[in-house]
């Protein structure tokens, strides 16, 4: 046995080179494992390599090796286990180190979160709007809108605007195209959405605010749109949770959300299960509390229509 991993070998010898870079033992072994494949349909194979390991680490050859590579003998820790003995084991305590971490990324998402959907349902309103226009071109301006962006990926919309848009000019900053593009991507759905709502208020509530004296506007702001965001606020409601879980993408252009610090922490602490654990129970968490106060909010709201369960 004349090597630990290629892998790491090779890390090795090219920081080696580099004095004030050189390699930290415990980054490289002792936190990064290393396996010997072998095929399970031979089982003399198989023990012969776990012998020949057991061997190396009793003998102290697993320790000039790591000095001859690392400049430095294995940590305590590290310990050369044969296949028979080999198992994972759950260490959630690795990341308490990046807490901090784990936090901002949480603000970030949140933030991320809650100026989209201000300004998602706004696009929403007014698209809905120009939906039940008079005027055909803005009905098919917004209908065109509506259509791009239900009929493309979210990533992708994400790269054209990233990346896309800086070959014409225009250049955003990776927080600017990450809350444009969500917030044009809930405002798609959301126009479909606050449209049936509209649709579904009666037409004798329009009457009745005009013989109020009530001029068109009014009559939408004062009677309509209010019973609208009533009937379709479950639905609003999935749609901004959707857009949320869906947003998890803009760790691709580099912003430092709850995405973004897992794949950062995991790619250095090597504990995949534990962090993507953490991860999913996160945004669960965040799903369901953001759920329960947005229907908290629209049972509040709209506590005079039934439309709200309570």
């Amino acid at each position: 046995m004349q090597l630990i991993a290629a892998g790491n070998i090779v890390v090795a010898a090219i920081l080696a080179k580099n004095p004030p870079r050189r390699p930290e033992t415990k980054f490289i072994i002792e936190d990064s494992p290393c396996f010997v494949g072998v095929n399970k349909n031979e089982p003399r194979l198989i023990a012969k390599v776990n012998d020949a390991i057991a061997q190396a680490k009793k003998d102290g050859t697993l320790n000039t090796m790591s000095k001859k590579w690392f400049g430095q003998r294995l940590p305590r820790r590290c310990n050369a286990r044969t296949a028979s003995a080999m198992a994972y084991q759950l260490e959630f305590g690795n990341l308490t180190q990046y807490a901090g971490m784990f936090a901002s990324g949480t603000a970030t998402t949140l933030a991320l979160a809650a100026v989209s959907t201000a300004l998602g349902v706004t696009v929403g309103v007014l698209g809905a709007v120009g939906r039940s226009s008079k005027h055909a071109w803005v009905r098919g301006t917004v209908g065109g809108y509506v259509e791009a962006i239900h009929n493309t990926p979210f990533i992708v919309q994400l790269f054209f605007v990233f990346f896309g848009l800086p070959a014409l000019g225009i250049h955003l900053s990776d927080y600017v195209a990450a809350i444009l593009v969500m917030t044009l991507n809930l405002g798609a759905y959301s126009i479909e959405i606050i449209r049936a709502g509209i649709s579904a208020v009666p037409r004798g509530h329009h009457e009745a605010a005009a013989s109020l004296a009530m001029s068109p506007g009014e009559a939408f702001r004062h009677v309509v749109l209010p019973q609208a965001l009533a009937k379709v606020f479950p639905a609003l409601t999935s749609q901004i949770v959707i857009t949320i879980l869906g947003s998890t993408v803009v760790s691709q252009i580099s912003v430092p959300d709850l995405t973004y610090a897992t794949s950062y922490i995991q790619s250095r602490n090597f504990r995949a299960f534990e962090t993507c654990f953490f991860i999913t129970s996160a945004y669960l968490v965040i799903t369901l509390l953001l759920r329960m106060a947005l229907n908290a909010a629209g049972r509040r709201l709209f506590a005079h229509n039934r439309s709200i369960a309570r």
